[in-house]
């Protein structure tokens, strides 16, 4: 809980020591950041989410995160 609420009144220090480090690591990061715009009812209702299985996302993911152990590089760590 402490922690939490020191998160809360520094998070600009938190995100400036998470740049810090990963730059440290090689990691290089970008401020480009996605136009806000209006989300329509099609790209929430249940018939935009068929097909879609959690399980393929989950293995995907582990895939990636694997690529990322044995080569740290900005395009694996981007794609996560």
């Amino acid at each position: 809980m402490i922690l939490r609420l020191k998160i809360r009144n520094h998070a600009e220090q938190c995100v400036s020591m998470i740049v810090k480090h990963l730059k440290d690591q090689g990691f290089g990061t970008t401020n480009n950041y996605e136009r806000k715009r209006k989300i329509s009812e099609a790209e929430v209702t249940s018939a935009a989410y068929d097909g879609f299985s959690v399980a393929n996302l989950q293995q995907a993911i582990q895939e990636w995160e694997g690529r990322l152990k044995l080569e740290r590089n900005d395009e694996n760590f981007n794609h996560l």
